[in-house]
Parts: C-alpha cells; structure tokens; sequence
C-alpha cells in the first residue's frame, strides 16, 4: 500500500492496533498501522510504553525498513518519513506522527493521531523537541526495474480509470477480469474442439447424404425407365384393343352378312321345295348337289 493510499484509507478516523479495540486513538497505534501495510513487517513494542522508545530503542524488525535522520534546523523531511518528539513538560511519552510532502524549515506537515484530535488528522506544527526522523532505507520503486515500474505505472493508471480506492483493489479485479479470461479462452479452445468434433460429424452426413443422393437419383432413372415402358405397354394395349374393336366389328359384319345370306339360302330352299313338289320328275343327283350346297352354308 502507498502513503496516499494509506491515507485515503484513514484520514479521519480513529484507529487503535493491533486492533480498534486496544490503544484506539493514541499516536503510535496508527504508526504501527502504517508500518504493517505500507511496509510489511511487523511493528514491534517501544520498549517504553511510549512513542520516544522507537527512537531511543529503535526496536526490531525496524532497522530492516528505516535507518535514523537526527533532526536539524536545515533539514526537511520528506513525505513518509515518520518523525519523533522526545518528551517535554508536560508530556513524558513523546510524539509520533508521519510527514506530509509540504514542509518547510518552519512549518512540519504531518498526520498525526492524538496531536489536535483522537482522529487521524493533517497537522501543522513547528519543530520544538522532535529528536529526528525514521527515513525509509528505500523507496520500493526506486528498487524495481523498467519493467516493474511500468507495470506499476498501468496498474495505477488502470486502478483510476476503474474507479478504485487503491492499487490492492484494482489489482484483485485485475486478477479477476485475467482469470475470467484465461476460462473464457478454455472454454473458446474447448468449443473449437467441440466444433471440429461436430464438423467431421458433419462431412459424415454429408457423404450420407450424397450417397442417398446418388441412389435415389439412380433409382429415378429406374423408374422413369420402367414408367417409359409402362407407357409403352400402354400405347400397346390400346393399339391392340383398337385391333380387338376392329375385328370385333369386321366379325360382326360377317355375321350380319351371313345371316343376310342364310335368309337368302332359306328363302331358296323354300322355293325349290315348292318348285320340286311342282316337279316330281326332278333327278335324285341334283337333289343330292342342293343337300351338299346346303349343307356347307349350315356349317
């Protein structure tokens, strides 16, 4: 966490350590408040009940993230640094407090709990007993390369433009908006597989269908063979019930025919029994030839 973002994160709230429950309100909790998250490490107990022990003992692990600037009349502190006040009448625990970045040789700015308020607060105040400062051996960012700087340079950019408090929460969202698109990658990979699956089903169906294609094209060939035969059958059958009709009626002209001549034969035969009775005296051969002749009209 950032200097900016720690005060973003307090600035006028009153704070205790290690929890709010304990110490809430005194100058050192939010010290130790700051030492953790801005820092990292454990803040360890004064040694003396009192803010001037961080000074005078400077306890471990502190010399691991600050070394001691005695103060001077020409010096001026930086922002973060973290400056002490030794006791005076009065007060036999000291002070502690964090400098602000708009200090003069006259005029300390700094935050500070228990100074003017019980809430962490912007403060500004002469330098009357403050014994010296807790300089940071280095900046975080001075140690990180090109690259991490740069990196750090779009995760702030991207924490603003995303609306978030602090480089933390922008950079969980990152984590997550990453993570969402790692998953939405596999899952794009696993339905390019899918697909790949579903297109060779596909071709599959496809050469069916084209196989079903060919033999219901083969079989209209068939059909339109058989149904050319049919009609030619067809055209057959009524040529052949034309046939058929033409006998049928050329038959019955010779019935009607012969039946005009076997009336015509009749009407013969009555007329020679009436001439033959008129004239006995007719040979018996040409009685026989008119039996014959008749004969062959009755068959």
């Amino acid at each position: 966490m950032t200097f900016k973002e720690f005060l973003n994160k307090y600035l006028d709230k009153s704070k205790g350590y290690p929890t709010d429950d304990q110490y809430k309100g005194e100058c050192l909790s939010v010290r130790k408040l700051y030492i953790k998250e801005c820092f990292g490490i454990n803040p360890p107990p004064s040694g003396t009940n009192s803010a001037y022990g961080y000074w005078t003992n400077f306890p471990n692990p502190l010399g691991e993230v600050f070394e001691k600037i005695e103060n001077t009349v020409e010096l001026i502190p930086q922002e973060g640094w973290i400056v002490i006040w030794k006791p005076w009448t009065g007060n036999s625990y000291g002070h502690i407090a964090i400098c602000g970045d708009e200090s003069t040789k006259y005029i300390l700015h700094n935050y500070a709990q228990n100074w003017s308020s019980k809430n962490f607060t912007e403060e500004l105040c002469d330098y009357d007993d403050v014994i010296g400062y807790l300089k940071p051996k280095s900046s975080i960012i001075e140690d990180m390369t090109t690259d991490e700087k740069n990196a750090l340079t779009l995760l702030e950019s991207y924490k603003i433009n995303a609306g978030h408090g602090n480089l933390e929460g922008a950079m969980n969202t990152l984590i997550g908006t990453v993570t969402a698109l790692r998953n939405a990658n596999e899952s794009i990979e696993n339905f390019k597989k899918d697909i790949e699956v579903l297109n060779s089903q596909l071709e599959a169906v496809n050469a069916k269908v084209a196989e079903l294609e060919a033999k219901f094209i083969e079989n209209q060939k068939v059909v339109a063979s058989q149904q050319k035969t049919i009609a030619t059958a067809n055209d057959k059958i009524t040529e052949l019930n034309g046939t058929i009709e033409n006998i049928k009626t050329e038959s019955n002209n010779w019935q009607k025919r012969y039946n005009t001549k076997n009336d015509d034969f009749n009407a013969l035969s009555e007329a020679f029994e009436t001439y033959k009775k008129s004239h006995p005296e007719t040979t018996e051969a040409k009685f026989n030839l008119l039996d014959f002749i008749k004969s062959l009209f009755k068959k």
